[in-house]
């Protein structure tokens, strides 16, 4: 979610920080059979 991310100035540069949720890259919607 974009609106999640965190933007920080960083010696004039502008860095966009996402949640660590995207970054571990996880398949979202993943079937889990827990019977």
């Amino acid at each position: 979610n974009v609106k999640e991310a965190k933007t920080v100035y960083k010696n004039g540069v502008l860095e966009v920080t996402l949640p660590k949720v995207k970054e571990e890259k996880k398949p979202k919607g993943e079937p889990i059979n827990v019977e």
